[in-house]
């Protein structure tokens, strides 16, 4: 994941920051160490918010940045926690997503997320609310054997469109996990 490309954002910038970080798996169990670093370090993050209904299995021991003792916990709580951010134990949905936007700032969208179905509610619902949230989406993921990270800024709009880029990939109904599919960091370039 870029990480880079976010905190180069978040500097170039004077506005105050809400950050949303959708997934706590494979990729957002990593990042979110490195992001809780600068947001505790910067006066520039109003709230730091993690959501992810998933549970540590043991088959996420391999890739993902828990430990034996955290299996059967949720993996937004246990991240939550070990970083001092807020959580949310559930997965994000048409009904929920908007209770973690802030009017009053630019929101930061992290999607860490496995299905391209969620990253297209999440584009459509920033789409549709644009007038009332400022937001930019940070996604990052792998599809087979390729990586992506894809930013888009919605106040400007710049960047890689989320619905163009995924419009015509073949995991559009994929529901399964990266950790059921295999570990596909190996193969990705």
């Amino acid at each position: 994941f870029k990480y880079s490309s976010l905190t180069i954002f978040l500097k170039g910038c004077d506005n105050l920051f809400n950050i949303i970080q959708i997934g706590a798996g494979g990729t957002g169990c990593h990042l979110v160490h490195f992001l809780s670093q600068y947001a505790t370090n910067q006066n520039k993050i109003n709230k730091y918010i993690i959501i992810d209904g998933d549970i540590v299995e043991e088959k996420n021991l391999f890739r993902q940045n828990f430990l034996p003792q955290h299996v059967g916990s949720y993996k937004a709580e246990v991240v939550g926690k070990t970083y001092g951010i807020d959580y949310f134990c559930e997965y994000v949905n048409e009904k929920n997503i908007e209770h973690f936007f802030n009017k009053d700032l630019i929101n930061i969208v992290i999607g860490c997320i496995d299905t391209v179905k969620c990253r297209l509610m999440i584009d459509t619902f920033i789409k549709q609310n644009i007038m009332k949230y400022k937001a930019v989406y940070f996604d990052g993921g792998n599809l087979d054997s390729t990586a992506q990270v894809i930013v888009y800024d919605y106040i400007n709009s710049i960047g890689q469109d989320i619905s163009e880029f995924f419009k015509d990939k073949e995991y559009l109904d994929q529901t399964v996990s990266c950790s059921e599919l295999g570990d596909k960091t190996i193969l990705a370039k």
